[in-house]
């Protein structure tokens, strides 16, 4: 897999957009030391268990080298082999954990931890880290970007097509809307009770 890769990811052809200083520091790259959380590592990723998961199966995957890749935004051409790996592991994987349900991945446009991490999720939502609004539209919008689109932006465009940051703040805080039927929930209490009759335990 051919890239650059810098100490300190300026000078590596990668276009680095500036963070915002309520961005949490680098706490994944603890988490890959965790041997107690860690389901699959090899030379070019780790895939841990997401110590809040928001679903019944919830886990990511972060390159172990490229650290300096902070989201989708730096992505580019080069990238492509790399997040195909990233996704095809993570479907193995999947399969691994449970077959018979469905299960989504990809990645945050705006993500609340770094560095880059693909997220492995099952469809059910069961979990008692699921307590917010924001938790459950950030992985049920397009605020959430499956890592299908983000391969075929970066084959016929070098780089990912990402949505405003308005239209992310509006994506996190609409209204609860089931994934799977489309009904209209008014809290994430009726939310959980709902989405059990869609995948019960």
């Amino acid at each position: 897999m051919k890239r650059s890769e810098t100490s300190d990811g300026l000078n590596d052809g990668h276009n680095h957009t500036k963070r915002s200083n309520t961005w949490v520091s680098y706490a994944l790259l603890n988490s890959m030391k965790d041997k107690s959380i860690i389901v699959l590592k090899d030379e070019l990723i780790t895939i841990i268990k997401d110590k809040y998961p928001k679903s019944r199966h919830h886990l990511l995957v972060i390159p172990n080298k490229y650290s300096n890749l902070d989201s989708v935004e730096d992505l580019n051409a080069n990238d492509v082999q790399l997040i195909d790996y990233m996704t095809a592991k993570a479907k193995q994987i999947s399969q691994d954990l449970d077959p018979s349900i469905e299960f989504r991945f990809g990645f945050h446009t705006i993500p609340s931890l770094r560095p880059l991490h693909l997220h492995v999720i099952s469809q059910d939502f069961d979990s008692k880290y699921l307590k917010t609004k924001k938790h459950y539209n950030s992985f049920t919008t397009r605020f959430f970007i499956d890592s299908k689109h983000v391969i075929e932006n970066l084959k016929n465009t070098g780089r990912v097509d990402t949505i405003a940051r308005q239209e992310c703040e509006q994506l996190l805080k609409q209204d609860l809307i089931c994934h799977f039927c489309r009904s209209k929930l008014l809290n994430m209490p009726n939310l959980r009770i709902h989405l059990l009759t869609h995948f019960p335990v």
